[in-house]
């Protein structure tokens, strides 16, 4: 067995090496492409362009190599190559050709070279094409071939530019968040005239029991779905973005059971050992980018009567190291919590690696009526810088003012410091390492004068393959909210464990379904034995449907 995969494996290498050597012999004597605006009929290579896709798609399901598949890509490829050059519409601009030009069924690159346009420039393929020499047009010197701006290369190589600068759109998550470029994206595209349109969403449908004298047991179902639209006139990008959540009726007013969750309110008393459901709007916000130089200058606008502010990470439910685990963080409302405010205004300035913001936002949380929009005050603000050295990194700093976040605080105000970094990478194929570590603090200020001050710290990782993902998180967390009414506000340092996974079973129709779980082991003071018990132990059983992968 292992001498007839050798053999095959040998035979499609063979098979692609020589496809791609007849065709360097081919393409270099290739004339210019047709001018731009030339009407060509359907190309006949449309038919064997489809069937790459369907097998590069295939690959990603199966998240395995198949040395057979890869020798009929290549053939597919190069039979591609040859119908496009016999219908004068394909004239890549470097010797052998670039698969960019044959994908599209024309040479952008080539194009632009041809034409010589001013502030032209080719993909990054055909661009180290030229710098070793394998231009195929004469009379053009290397010193007038340019790297491509962000935008178009990101066009040309099937990556989908931001909403808010010429960065790919996989860095941009929650509100005006960063993560790392080589991040998994879960959303269906679509172009609307001249918009640019994204849809994602998703479902659990869960069982959970969270163990010990307080842990309650339920059965919930948290929802999200999210549309953006973008539009680039020139240097300009106009965006909207809107995002929902049905958990007002499938989590209900209560939340779910969360041992050792503490936040916001249900019938005029503090949630402890729960989570708080989300509001029906989640987001309702437009945004606008300008571009300054041909170097990645962006100066930017975020306007939002339902949004979030530039403070703290990228919220728990958009992270690819968190979006698998259908239960918030116990450090929820020191990383995350402003991710649904109503009244935000954010101005930023960004390069394609460094970005610093500025919100000012309503500090006040939602209230209980999560149907309904709240009150608009714009009493709070927060500053954020955030870097991106390379497309695996992704670190953030940030520091906000909210006045009088929780309702039964009145006049209790809030400093928040966080601190966190992600890391992203692509294993192979459809397989990717999403990781993120983060510190951040809470220091309440009492109308009194008495101050309290919280840490949280967290480290959650997730290895997403087509098949199944496996998942872990550790908190550790200072909570004083356990006990509402105490005294003096007594603090104890909580640790949780955490590890789960899903199973991919089956697609439909763009949806993706799963079925998953995970358990909860925790570390806490021996003087909460009484109240919860000596070792309490949570678990979640789960199925998920969200849209598939990109």
């Amino acid at each position: 067995m292992r001498k007839l995969t050798s053999s095959r494996m040998t035979r499609g290498t063979l098979y692609g090496i020589l496809s791609t050597l007849c065709m360097c012999i081919t393409l270099p004597a290739m004339a210019h492409p047709p001018a731009k605006g030339a009407k060509l009929p359907p190309s006949k290579a449309a038919a064997d362009l489809k069937e790459v896709r369907r097998l590069r798609d295939q690959a990603k399901k199966d998240g395995k190599q198949d040395a057979a598949r890869d020798a009929r890509i290549i053939e597919l490829l190069n039979n591609a190559k040859r119908t496009l050059i016999s219908e004068g519409r394909y004239a890549c601009c470097i010797k052998g050709g670039c698969e960019e030009c044959t994908m599209e069924m024309s040479c952008p690159c080539g194009q632009e070279l041809s034409e010589g346009k001013e502030g032209s420039g080719v993909c990054k393929t055909c661009y180290d094409g030229w710098k070793k020499g394998e231009g195929a047009f004469e009379g053009i010197p290397l010193s007038e071939v340019k790297l491509a701006p962000m935008e178009r290369m990101a066009g040309m190589q099937g990556i989908h530019p931001g909403t808010m600068g010429d960065w790919s759109m996989s860095r941009e998550a929650s509100g005006t968040s960063w993560v790392p470029d080589d991040s998994p994206m879960y959303m269906k595209m679509a172009q609307l005239s001249e918009w640019e349109t994204m849809f994602q969403g998703y479902g659990y449908s869960v069982y959970t029991d969270q163990g010990g004298k307080r842990g309650d047991n339920q059965f919930f179902v948290p929802t999200q779905v999210m549309g953006m639209a973008s539009k680039r006139e020139g240097n300009h990008v106009f965006g909207l973005r809107a995002m929902f959540s049905l958990d007002p009726l499938l989590v209900g007013e209560k939340g779910y059971p969360l041992l050792f969750q503490t936040g916001e309110t249900a019938h005029g008393k503090p949630l402890v050992d729960a989570q708080h459901p989300h509001d029906f709007t989640m987001e309702l916000a437009g945004t606008y980018a300008h571009k300054l130089t041909e170097k990645g200058g962006i100066v930017s606008a975020y306007l939002a009567p339902v949004g979030e502010p530039a403070l703290g990470p990228t919220a728990f439910p958009h992270r690819p190291s968190a979006l698998d685990n259908p239960e918030a963080t116990l450090g929820h409302h020191w990383f995350d919590s402003t991710h649904i405010t109503y009244g935000v205004a954010t101005l930023g300035a960004a390069t394609n690696a460094v970005k610093l913001e500025g919100s000012i936002f309503t500090g006040r949380e939602p209230d209980e009526n999560r149907w309904k929009w709240d009150k608009m005050r714009f009493d709070s603000y927060s500053g954020r810088v955030t870097i991106n050295p390379s497309r695996n990194w992704s670190a953030q700093i940030s520091h906000g003012f909210l006045k009088s976040p929780e309702a039964l605080e009145p006049g209790t105000n809030e400093q928040r410091t966080t601190l966190t970094a992600s890391y992203g990478k692509s294993l192979s194929g459809s397989v990717h390492l999403a990781v993120m570590a983060g510190w951040a603090r809470k220091r309440l200020y009492e109308p009194d004068g008495h101050r309290r001050i919280g840490d949280a710290y967290l480290l959650e990782s997730a290895y997403l393959t087509p098949g199944y993902t496996a998942f872990g998180r550790y908190e550790n967390v200072d909570k004083d909210e356990l006990f509402p009414g105490a005294a003096g506000h007594p603090k104890y340092n909580i640790h949780k464990f955490t590890i789960g996974g899903i199973k991919n079973v089956g697609r439909y129709s763009g949806a993706e379904f799963g079925i998953g779980g995970s358990v909860s082991a925790y570390a806490f003071p021996s003087s909460l034995k009484d109240s919860y018990g000596s070792n309490p132990v949570s678990f979640n059983i789960f199925l998920r449907a969200r849209t598939t992968g990109m």
